[in-house]
């Protein structure tokens, strides 16, 4: 690396962190509507630490004791909370409010920093990623800018919401994923890949169906293609191990101390297996609608103008549609109907597996739904993947197909159990800004050709004819 090279890469590391927590610090503080969730469980981690505070106020149920909605984001702001008595006293006021409007004055200084350590580290992961997938330092800082140019990293950014430490840490893991597809032999390198696997796993619970679908898949491989098993299941085996390292002692924890063998509470799941299922009592020409209603930003228009506003009336997620039938009518049904605790068992067996070709067909479209991340960003890198992944040689095509398979394994699971809200795909980010950096660099590279010849001679150190 050239000395001039160093210095463009520290002035774009330094332009990137100037950025990150300058946006941060600039912008208004978006609250969502889980947000009060998971300020609670902060504040509990915060009185732990705090017990000779004055606290106002009492807790409607013990949300740390099962980690619902991740324990690792309880902690963050848990320590936010216990450092700052400023974040402490906004998150306490929202709280006590309980509503979305309300005269609150949200100075959270400290945790909308450690939301930009965590939003810088997930930028940083996709510039390396790109780095090792395409092997060139321009695509890979033209991965990052394409990154930020994503609307969730910027709403995300001060949400009061899991999301932060979500992109880091499933950054991190994707970062641990590709490192170890290019060195396979470094078995330590799957144990610490596990381990951040752990990590997401904490803050998104629902990650815990990566590891046995990984494992079906593995086995699945070693049967068709008769592979050695010690090669393929050894890493998985240290992966798994990673993993459980970080999350296992949580559910230990829970099952000694509230007998609750989970990460979770156990009506978390029934609640959101309810809320998916309500979609399945569509019918099939709102399925079809559903296709075209879903799709980015001009998508609920087209399906209105193409199959009528009453086709698609339940299609969104206010009152009145099929995901406000799950909540208030289907789960309370499922509850009576299953008094002895299997509302899951309920669940699955009357409203999914009584119709499963239809079922299947709604997870399908609500996979559809959860894939547009980044809006028309989203949609643009779906549409240019086919060419981009056409020009790429063999095994840059390999190693970003590895790349998205846990990516879109997840996209199925929360397809499955939930309805598919585009926050919990947000590590699609990833492959996204892949696809789009490889666009701009082939144009970019194209365009240097009407340069003027001295500018042209320049331009080209930066757009190899390889590249």
């Amino acid at each position: 690396m050239t000395p001039l090279q160093k210095i463009t890469h520290l002035v774009l590391t330094a332009a990137l962190v100037v950025f990150v927590f300058g946006r941060i610090f600039q912008q208004d503080i978006y609250i969502q509507p889980d947000s009060s969730r998971y300020m609670k469980m902060g504040l509990q981690v915060a009185e732990a630490f705090l017990p000779e505070e004055d606290w106002t106020f009492e807790y409607a149920s013990d949300l740390l004791a099962y980690g619902e909605g991740g324990p690792f984001s309880a902690l963050e702001v848990g320590m936010a909370a216990t450092f700052s008595d400023n974040t402490r006293h906004s998150l306490q006021c929202f709280v006590q409010a309980k509503s979305l409007i309300n005269d609150c004055v949200m100075d959270i200084d400290v945790l909308l920093f450690a939301y930009g350590l965590e939003l810088l580290i997930f930028h940083a992961c996709v510039g390396l990623i790109a780095y090792l997938v395409l092997g060139s330092s321009l695509k890979a800082w033209l991965a990052v800018a394409v990154s930020l140019g994503f609307k969730e990293t910027r709403i995300y950014s001060t949400s009061v919401l899991t999301e932060p430490s979500y992109m880091m840490w499933g950054g991190l893991f994707m970062l641990a994923w590709v490192y170890c597809w290019k060195n396979p032999n470094v078995l330590k390198s799957w144990l610490i890949c596990g381990i951040a696997l752990g990590f997401v796993i904490l803050v998104k619970p629902s990650w815990q169906a990566l590891l046995p679908a990984l494992w079906v898949l593995a086995l699945l491989h070693v049967a068709y293609y008769r592979a050695q098993t010690a090669l393929v299941l050894k890493p998985l085996a240290l992966l798994s191990l990673g993993a459980f390292l970080v999350f296992g002692p949580l559910i230990v924890r829970n099952g000694l101390s509230i007998g609750v063998w989970n990460l979770t509470p156990p009506g978390y799941l029934p609640a959101s297996l309810a809320h998916r299922f309500g979609f399945n009592d569509m019918s099939w020409l709102e399925w079809a609608a559903g296709w075209i209603y879903y799709l980015p930003d001009f998508g609920d228009n087209w399906a209105r103008s193409f199959f009528g506003a009453e086709t698609v009336a339940k299609l969104h997620l206010d009152a009145g549609s099929y995901y406000a039938y799950g909540r208030d009518i289907l789960h309370k049904e499922a509850m009576a109907a299953a008094p002895d605790g299997q509302v899951v068992r309920y669940l699955l067996s009357e409203h999914f597996f009584n119709d499963t070709p239809k079922s299947i067909a709604v997870t399908a479209m609500l996979m559809w739904r959860g894939i547009f991340v980044g809006s028309l960003m989203g949609l643009a890198a779906l549409l240019l993947a086919g060419p981009v992944l056409y020009f790429m040689n063999a095994q840059t095509r390999k190693l970003f197909a590895l790349i998205v398979l846990p990516l879109l394994i997840m996209v199925g699971v929360h397809a499955l159990v939930s309805v598919s809200i585009l926050r919990y795909n947000l590590i699609l980010i990833v492959p996204y800004a892949i696809i789009l950096a490889q666009v701009f660099f082939v144009l970019s590279n194209r365009a240097v050709r009407y340069l003027p010849a001295g500018f042209r001679a320049k331009a080209n150190t930066f757009f190899p004819k390889n590249g």
